[in-house]
């Protein structure tokens, strides 16, 4: 039964399963293969919490890239540094947040912008990649990485607060994401009949790593 033993619930009533989860993710992983795309490349994504957020990195991660959590909260030069001080070849972000992106497109040089929206649409900007038609045709098996990805492979940039400065890129290899889900899981006792509710934003490290890697 899905409405008991769902892999990640979003807003009450969204129930994904794995299943789901993981093709979706082997489909992200296929795009950006074909996009020319390997490990150790990085790539921004910009985007609300929702489960196709997780989809995302889990996807690029498959092919060892490496993906800028990337606050959605940034607006014009602290949003375009992000990006760049983190050597983005591609940056993925919802439709919401197109606005924020045409401020700074000036300034991103040949980052290839794809634009994902959760609802139907006729057409993306002129300079923007529709990437919903990509996902569609892109094949759910797992792809190969370009070479062998590593347990002390980079992971995930998670950004500092910037209180001090423009923010600040922490890196997050494979082994750090899962001592960090561990930790918690162990500390806190979690089993298989527990459900774990994060408000938190998923690009930082509290929803990120330590909600989203349970």
């Amino acid at each position: 039964n899905l409405s008991k033993s769902p892999f990640f619930v979003f807003k009450y009533e969204a129930y994904i399963i794995w299943s789901f989860f993981n093709m979706l993710s082997n489909r992200v992983a296929n795009v950006f293969k074909a996009q020319g795309l390997k490990n150790g490349d990085a790539v921004a994504l910009m985007m609300d919490n929702r489960p196709e957020f997780l989809c995302f990195w889990l996807g690029l991660s498959k092919l060892g890239v490496v993906t800028a959590l990337i606050n959605t909260n940034l607006r014009q030069s602290s949003l375009a540094h992000s990006i760049s001080v983190a050597s983005s070849k591609a940056f993925i972000y919802s439709s919401l947040y197109s606005e924020a992106v045409n401020e700074v497109t000036s300034s991103l040089g040949s980052v290839r912008l794809f634009n994902w929206s959760s609802k139907p649409r006729s057409s993306v900007g002129a300079n923007e990649i529709n990437l919903e038609v990509l996902l569609k045709d892109a094949a759910t098996t797992v792809p190969l990485p370009s070479t062998k990805v590593g347990f002390n492979d980079k992971l995930l940039y998670i950004y500092t607060s910037g209180t001090t400065g423009l923010p600040k890129a922490a890196v997050i290899t494979h082994c750090r994401y899962v001592f960090l889900a561990g930790a918690i899981h162990y500390q806190v006792g979690f089993s298989c009949k527990d459900r774990y509710y994060t408000p938190l934003p998923l690009y930082h490290t509290a929803g990120g790593a330590m909600a989203a890697g349970q």
